[in-house]
């Protein structure tokens, strides 16, 4: 089974040190073993995620990806997996600067987003005055804000609520009250549907036992199923 995935967005698939890891990583292994196939993971960006998917690169893609009307005209999605929404990562000391998109979207703002993405058809979306550097290396823009060579990053609230704790010059002042409501997945081809019902099978059987649980703690995600409330902030799972 092949596998496509970025490797730059923690925790979900990150690769290190000549391997993949990450909550996404351990659901394909899983998905693997339970098929008794071997696994292959095939790199690839999210600029070209949906294009190699088509072009047959691989048979099933990973890594916290978003579910999206563009996207799923063209691909077909698992059932979702978790719920997170965009909001801003700055500095700490800006963070009473950037309460809204009105105060990012100014000609002296700079932003930093990584190109192909739902992050950057956001930014592209909401923002017709900053100034938009794209980085190709994901996980190289949480420092570029902290060392001033950009000053936001509009991210899923996961991601930034991460960076900010690893990162005491960061700060997420909307992780928990995000300005976005979208859900992660795990993509396939558009027409097999009989993938589709295995992977949702699978994912149902792992909630059930205990699995997915245990491998949330494991990669400090979220285990709390009640989105309304502040411990969840606000990327909980979505329960279906």
């Amino acid at each position: 089974m092949r596998v496509g995935t970025t490797g730059d967005y923690a925790p979900f698939s990150v690769f290190s040190d000549g391997e993949y890891t990450g909550f996404d990583i351990r659901l394909a292994e899983i998905a693997a073993q339970k098929l008794g196939v071997t696994l292959r993971f095939v790199p690839t960006t999210w600029a070209n995620l949906v294009g190699d998917l088509e072009a047959d690169k691989f048979d099933l893609a990973v890594g916290g990806i978003t579910r999206t009307l563009p996207r799923a005209a063209r691909v077909g999605f698992s059932r979702p997996t978790f719920v997170i929404g965009k909001c801003p990562l700055v500095r700490a000391s800006d963070r009473a600067r950037f309460q809204s998109l009105r105060d990012i979207d100014r000609p002296d703002i700079k932003v930093g987003v990584n190109p192909g993405g739902t992050n950057e058809r956001y930014v592209r979306e909401h923002l017709h005055q900053a100034q938009i550097l794209t980085v190709d290396d994901n996980l190289l823009i949480p420092r570029m804000v902290a060392e001033g060579q950009v000053d936001v990053m509009l991210t899923d609230n996961l991601e930034a609520r991460r960076a900010a704790r690893r990162d005491s010059r960061l700060a997420a002042p909307f992780a928990d009250q995000p300005w976005t409501t979208e859900t992660l997945a795990l993509l396939t081809p558009r027409d097999d549907q009989a993938l589709i019902n295995w992977l949702n099978l699978l994912l149902e059987q792992l909630e059930n036992d205990g699995t997915l649980e245990r491998l949330r703690h494991e990669y400090d995600l979220p285990t709390n199923w009640d989105l309304s409330g502040s411990d969840s902030m606000a990327v909980g799972l979505f329960q279906t």
